[in-house]
């Protein structure tokens, strides 16, 4: 079983949820998912929902599932303290940088990652 199947198994089993799955081996998973089905559950209910969706491949097909849950409003609540970059996909594309410089730290990070040449502009001037 790939990360794909068992995000698909997730979504399919949560109506609105979405969730990103990567595995190293295809038999260890670690999932984020963001569902309106958590609202108002503790951490315990909310894996025990996941789990369900995946029945008997849990166990079996998926022997361990690391889980990281939430609300749509905690997703974006966290998603301002942190950057995911998952490599295997090329990056492309643009984003608008605002604030202070540190705002700026974790793109620069990401740039690392980029095959070609980057430009990063309308960020502070930092001197060292």
């Amino acid at each position: 079983m790939n990360p794909e199947q068992v995000a698909a198994m997730i979504q399919a089993g949560l109506a609105g949820a979405r969730a990103t799955v990567t595995s190293d081996d295809n038999v260890h998973f670690e999932a984020v998912v963001v569902a309106p089905q958590f609202a108002g559950k503790r951490a315990l209910q909310r894996h025990q929902l996941v789990y369900a969706t995946l029945g008997a491949a849990m166990g079996n097909e998926i022997h361990a599932l690391a889980l990281q849950v939430f609300t749509a409003d905690e997703f974006a609540a966290e998603a301002v303290d942190k950057l995911q970059i998952q490599g295997g996909i090329p990056l492309e594309g643009e984003i608008r940088i605002s604030g202070a410089k540190n705002a700026t730290l974790p793109i620069l990070a990401g740039c690392l990652l980029a095959d070609g040449p980057v430009t990063v502009s309308n960020v502070p001037t930092c001197r060292t």
